[in-house]
C-alpha cells in the first residue's frame, strides 16, 4: 500500500519513489500502488492467468455438453412513414425523433403481453415446439399461464443501432422449438398491428366523412353571411365605390387646407389692423393706402385751390411786399385750404382704413362657413369610406373563408379516396419482415472466444481481490509508505534489507565502516543529512535510538549511524544502555564490563570505562557489569548527569535502548535525551503500534527526529529494487 508522501525529512534513495519529499499533509489517504502489487504478486498472477484459460476450456465442453443454447431470430424493417401510394414522398417524412419513438414501441409491441399471450394460447403451440411445451403440459394440456410467463422472460426484441431494424430473438435448448416460437411470435405480432392498422383506418374513413359534411354545412353558413351582408348595406360593387369616395375626400380635404391657409392670411392681416387702432401713436397707413386716398376728387380739388392761390401769391409778391395787406390775406386763405387738406387726407385715410378691416372681417365670417360646410362634408365622406371599408373587409374576409373551405373539402375527398384505395393495400403496414425466421446452423452458447476471456476474467478478478483486500487488510509496515499513513508520523529514511544490497553486507552492524560504497551505507549517509540538518538547528547532541519491538534493528542502526557522522568529522560516543541485551560490546568486540551499569553505580568514573573502536573519532560505554545492571537508574538523575558530561566531549551520543514494547527504559531515557529516532523493522511491526509508540515519544522531552524503516525489502517496496540497483551501479561507477 503506498500514498503521497509525507516524510518531513529527505527521503533515502527517494524513498523508492526516486522523487523529493514533500509536507506530510494533515489526513493521509492510502491507495493500492498497481505496480507495486503486480511486482509482488507476478507468480501468483501467472498462475491466476493460467489457472483462468484452463478454467475457461473446461466450463465451456461442459456447458456443451451440459447446457448448449440456440438462438432464432427474425428481422423486421420499419418504414419512415406508412407506404401511402397516393402521397408525395417529401409529405410523408417524418423526424428523428419521432421515427425513433416509433420503432422503440413496435419494439415493445412484439413483446407486449397481448402478442405473448396470443402465442401461448395458440392451439399450434405444442405441435410446433413440443419439446419446450413439454415442461407446461398437464394431464395432457398446456398450461397457457406458465408457457406465457416463460415467454416473458426469453422472448426479446430490439433496435438494430444505427439502423431502421428491428430483430426478434429467442434462445433455449432446442433449435427446432426456438424457431418454431420466433415464427409464432412474429405471426401474432403482424397479424396484431394489422387489426390495428384497420381499426385506425376505419376510424380515419368515419372521420373524414364527419369533416367533409361539416364542412359543406360551414360554406353554406358563409355563402349566406355574404349575401346578407350585401343586401343589408345596399352594395353592389363596393370595390368601384371605395376609390371614388377615396378621391372626393382627398378633393375635398385639399380645399379645406387651401381655406384654412386663406384664412389664417386674412386673420393676421385683421389682427394687425386692430393692434394699429388699439396704438398709442395712432394708426401707421401704408404707403398704399396713401397712394389711394390721394386719387381721391376731393383732395384732388383742394390741391388745385391751393395751388391756384400760390400762383395768385406769387403774382402779388411781384407788386407788393410780404406785408402787404392782399398778401396777407391770401396767405391766410392758403393756411386754411392746406389745414383742410390735411384734415381731409386723415379722414379719408381713416374711412379706407375702417372700409378694410370691415372687409377683413367679412372676408373671415366667409371663410369660417365655407371651412365648417368643408369640414361637414369631410366628416360624411370620411365616414361613408369607413364604413365601405369594413364590409369590403368583411366580404373579402367571408370571400377567403369560401375559398379555404372549399380547398380543404377538395383535400379532404381526396384523403377520402385516397384512405379508400389504401385500405386495400397489402403495404398499408409501416413494419415489414426484412429476414425470415431459419433453424439457425451455429450454437449461441458457449463460445470458446467467450468463455476463454470469462474464465480469464473471473480467476484473475478473483486473485486479484484476494490480494487487494489481503494489501488493505495488512496493517504490518512494509515501505516507507506504509509509515506515511501514520498520522503526523516524520519519516526520517530506511535501511534496505542486508540481502537487497548489490555490494554483498556480510556484518550488518558494521556495514558502514565494510562496504562504505555499498546501498546501505549510502543509506546511512542521507539519514545523516537529515540528523545533522535538525541538530544543528536545535543543538540537539544526545539522540535516543530505540527500537518499536525485538529485532528491530536500533543496535545495528547506532553503530551504522555513528560511523556515519564520524565519517562527517563527528566524535562519538555510543552509549549501550541496553542493560537487558546488551549488544554493542559484541558489535565492536569489546569487553561487557566495566561500562554504564558501573557508571550509574558510582563505581567508576565516565573517562575510565569508555573503550576505544578502530576508528578514532568513534568511541563506546557499554552496558557494564550485570551484577550492577539497575534498570531504575536510567531514568535518574544520574543519568542525566553522564549525557551532560558526555555532551562536553563528544559532538554527539547515541543511547541505544531497550524496545519501547517490552521495556519501559526507553521512555525513560527519552526523558533525559535530547531527540530520538524511532527504529522499526519492515514486515514485522503494524501501524497501529508504531503510531502509539511515535505518540509516546512525540509527548516526552527529547525531540522526535522521525521513524527510520529498517530491513525493507525489495518486494514491498514497489519500485526500490530498481533504484537499489540504480544506486549501486553509480557508487561502483564513481569508485
Amino acid at each position: 500500500m503506498t500514498t503521497a508522501p509525507t516524510t518531513a525529512g529527505p527521503n533515502p534513495i527517494s524513498a523508492a519513489r526516486g522523487g523529493a519529499p514533500s509536507p506530510s499533509p494533515a489526513t493521509p489517504v492510502a491507495s493500492i500502488d498497481p505496480i507495486k502489487l503486480l511486482t509482488k504478486y507476478r507468480w501468483v498472477l501467472v498462475a491466476a492467468v493460467i489457472g483462468g484459460v484452463l478454467f475457461g476450456l473446461a466450463m465451456h465442453y461442459l456447458l456443451l455438453v451440459v447446457y448448449p443454447v440456440w438462438r432464432a431470430q427474425a428481422i423486421f424493417e420499419v418504414l419512415t412513414v406508412q407506404a401511402d401510394p397516393t402521397k408525395p414522398v417529401g409529405s410523408q417524412q417524418v423526424d428523428d425523433v419521432t421515427f425513433e419513438r416509433y420503432m422503440q414501441s413496435q419494439t415493445k409491441m412484439m413483446t407486449s403481453n397481448v402478442v405473448l399471450q396470443l402465442v401461448a394460447e395458440d392451439t399450434q403451440l405444442p405441435t410446433e415446439a413440443p419439446t419446450w411445451c413439454k415442461r407446461f403440459m398437464k394431464s395432457g394440456t398446456l398450461n397457457t399461464a406458465e408457457a406465457f410467463l416463460e415467454l416473458q422472460d426469453k422472448v426479446s426484441s430490439r433496435v438494430i443501432p444505427q439502423t431502421a431494424y428491428i430483430e426478434l430473438a429467442m434462445s433455449y435448448q432446442d433449435k427446432k422449438d426456438v424457431t418454431a416460437i420466433v415464427r409464432l411470435t412474429k405471426e401474432k405480432y403482424l397479424a396484431t398491428i394489422k387489426a390495428q392498422v384497420d381499426r385506425v383506418n376505419q376510424d380515419q374513413l368515419s372521420q373524414l366523412r364527419k369533416a367533409i359534411d361539416q364542412m359543406d354545412v360551414q360554406q353554406k353558413g358563409l355563402q349566406g353571411a355574404r349575401d346578407r351582408l350585401m343586401t343589408d348595406n345596399r352594395v353592389d360593387t363596393v370595390s368601384r365605390q371605395v376609390p371614388q369616395a377615396t378621391e372626393q375626400l382627398r378633393l375635398v380635404d385639399q380645399e379645406l387646407t387651401k381655406l384654412n391657409l386663406d384664412r389664417k392670411a386674412f386673420d393676421t392681416r385683421r389682427k394687425g389692423m386692430e393692434d394699429d387702432l388699439k396704438s398709442v401713436g395712432g394708426v401707421q397707413f401704408s404707403a398704399q393706402l396713401r397712394d389711394e386716398v390721394e386719387t381721391e376728387p376731393l383732395l384732388q380739388q383742394v390741391k388745385q385751390t391751393i395751388s391756384g392761390l400760390e400762383s395768385e401769391k406769387r403774382s402779388l409778391l411781384q407788386r407788393f411786399t410780404p406785408e402787404h395787406r392782399q398778401v396777407r390775406e391770401l396767405e391766410t386763405a392758403l393756411k386754411g385750404y392746406e389745414q383742410n387738406l390735411v384734415a381731409q387726407r386723415e379722414k379719408l385715410l381713416q374711412q379706407k382704413f375702417d372700409a378694410q378691416l370691415d372687409g377683413l372681417r367679412k372676408a373671415l365670417l366667409q371663410l369660417d362657413a365655407q371651412i365648417t360646410d368643408l369640414s361637414e362634408k369631410k366628416a360624411t365622406l370620411s365616414t361613408r369610406l369607413t364604413e365601405l371599408t369594413r364590409i369590403q373587409s368583411q366580404i373579402e374576409d367571408l370571400d377567403s373563408q369560401i375559398r379555404q373551405g372549399i380547398e380543404s373539402r377538395n383535400r379532404a375527398e381526396q384523403d377520402l379516396r385516397a384512405l379508400i384505395s389504401l385500405t386495400g393495400l397489402s403495404t398499408n403496414q409501416r413494419v415489414m419482415v426484412a429476414v425470415g425466421e431459419r433453424q439457425p446452423d451455429e450454437i449461441s452458447f458457449p463460445k470458446l472466444q467467450i468463455m476463454l476471456p470469462a474464465g480469464l476474467l473471473v480467476m484473475v478478478a478473483g486473485v486479484m481481490g484476494v490480494l487487494v483486500l489481503r494489501e488493505i487488510v495488512d496493517q504490518r509496515i512494509k515501505s516507507p509508505a506504509d509509515v506515511a499513513l501514520i498520522p503526523r508520523a516524520r519519516m526520517l529514511g530506511f535501511v534496505p534489507d542486508a540481502a537487497e544490497d548489490p555490494a554483498g553486507v556480510d556484518n550488518v552492524a558494521m556495514a558502514f565502516r565494510d562496504k562504505d560504497r555499498g546501498v546501505m551505507a549510502e543509506c546511512y549517509r542521507q539519514i545523516r543529512a537529515s540528523v545533522l540538518k535538525r541538530t544543528q538547528q536545535t543543538g540537539h547532541k544526545t539522540i535516543l535510538i530505540v527500537g518499536g519491538m525485538p529485532g528491530s534493528g536500533a543496535t545495528s542502526v547506532a553503530s551504522n549511524l555513528a560511523f556515519a557522522l564520524a565519517a562527517a568529522d563527528r566524535r562519538i560516543l555510543i552509549v549501550d544502555a541496553n542493560m537487558r541485551r546488551p549488544m554493542q560490546h559484541k558489535v565492536f568486540g569489546l569487553g561487557e564490563a566495566p561500562g554504564l551499569a558501573d557508571v550509574l553505580a558510582g563505581s567508576s568514573g565516565l573517562d575510565t570505562v569508555i573503550q576505544h573502536t578502530t576508528d578514532k573519532r568513534v568511541d563506546v560505554l557499554t552496558a557494564g557489569s550485570k551484577d550492577k545492571r539497575d534498570f531504575e537508574r536510567l531514568s535518574a538523575d544520574l543519568m542525566g548527569e553522564l549525557l551532560k558530561e558526555a555532551k562536553g566531549k563528544y559532538d554527539y551520543v547515541l543511547v541505544d535502548a531497550a524496545p519501547l514494547v517490552v521495556s519501559g527504559d526507553g521512555m525513560g531515557l527519552a526523558g533525559r535525551c535530547d531527540a530520538s529516532i524511532l527504529v522499526v523493522r519492515a514486515m514485522q511491526e503494524k501501524r497501529g503500534m508504531v503510531s502509539r509508540l511515535r505518540n509516546d515519544l512525540a509527548d516526552s522531552k527529547a525531540e522526535l527526529l522521525g521513524i527510520l524503516l529498517n530491513g525493507v525489502e525489495s518486494a514491498a517496496g514497489g519500485y526500490m529494487k530498481g533504484n537499489l540497483k540504480a544506486t549501486h551501479e553509480y557508487q561502483t561507477q564513481a569508485s
